[in-house]
Order: structure tokens, then C-alpha cells, then sequence
């Protein structure tokens, strides 16, 4: 049986907190430049809207790049952790001579 240390109970708390303020960060980032640039352009109302639907599916996109990357930093970062810790078990184990 693997103990948690404080540590690893304190980043499975902020994690979720993590990501969801990079998300947030993206997010404000991308609606107030991109509805800057848009106001920049001398656009119809039809162009408008065209440009305002691109421009959400590309957020839509971006953040499913962003959301992928975050949780893949954190997964790696979990992984090698674990296997940090099954390491230290089986060392652990051998020294007190109760390996399987």
C-alpha cells in the first residue's frame, strides 16, 4: 500500500484550481483581443457575423488544445511521481527483506 504525503494531497487540490485559472487566463486573453481586433476591421454586419463565428470556433479549438496540454503536463507529471513511489516501495521492500 502507497501512502500520500501532504504534498501530493495539496497539488490534487490545486490542480483542478490550476487548470482552471490557465483556462481562464486563455480565456479573458482571447475574447478581449480578439474583440479588439475585430473592432479594428470596417466589417457589414453579415461580415461581422461570419468573422464573430470563426472566431468562436476557433476558441472552441484552442481550448481544446489548451485543456489537452494542461492535463497532459499533469498526467506525465503524476505518472512519474507514481513511479517515483513504487521505486522508493520496492527499495523499500528489499531492504526489509519482504520483497514477493
Amino acid at each position: 500500500m502507497l501512502l500520500t504525503s501532504p504534498n501530493q494531497s495539496l497539488h490534487r487540490v490545486k490542480l483542478p484550481l490550476r487548470i482552471a485559472l490557465w483556462y481562464g487566463s486563455f480565456g479573458l486573453a482571447w475574447i478581449f483581443l480578439s474583440d479588439w481586433i475585430v473592432g479594428r476591421l470596417d466589417l457589414s454586419s453579415e461580415q461581422l457575423q461570419t468573422v464573430q463565428t470563426v472566431k468562436g470556433s476557433l476558441f472552441v479549438l484552442a481550448s481544446v488544445a489548451v485543456v489537452y496540454v494542461l492535463t497532459l503536463v499533469e498526467s506525465r507529471r503524476t505518472e512519474a511521481a507514481h513511479m517515483e513511489a513504487e521505486s522508493a516501495y520496492r527499495l523499500l521492500e528489499r531492504a526489509l527483506g519482504i520483497a514477493n
